[in-house]
């Protein structure tokens, strides 16, 4: 079995709390910035274009293709979170941070 240094478990941890992060970024680009210059701005239901995004008041709407492209990023961005959360619970890289909310400073405990 393969024994990785706390190092190398940090910066896969890391990796996987940015990839998550691009996911999520990646959806909200297509939905609001890429599919508002490409996709139709009426009600379609010839074309497919019935589904309807409001950015802001702007609407615009995506058909069945358009508009499963967008949530793409965001289910690779929950898988990686979730495997983030599993790794770091059976790791316990960042133990330190989460370990001193059992420390709390009370509010009547400093000295009068």
């Amino acid at each position: 079995m393969i024994t990785l240094s706390r190092k190398t478990k940090k910066r896969i941890i890391d990796s996987l709390s940015i990839l998550t992060f691009v996911g999520w970024a990646g959806f909200l680009y297509l939905r609001f910035y890429y599919f508002y210059s490409v996709a139709s701005g009426t009600y379609a239901p010839e074309t497919g274009h019935i589904y309807e995004v409001n950015c802001h008041g702007c609407v615009f709407y995506l058909d069945k293709t358009q508009n499963l492209q967008t949530f793409i990023p965001l289910v690779i961005g929950a898988l990686l979170f979730i495997a983030f959360l599993l790794l770091e619970r059976r790791w316990r890289i960042y133990k330190d941070i989460v370990g001193n909310s059992d420390k709390l400073i009370k509010y009547n405990s400093y000295p009068q």
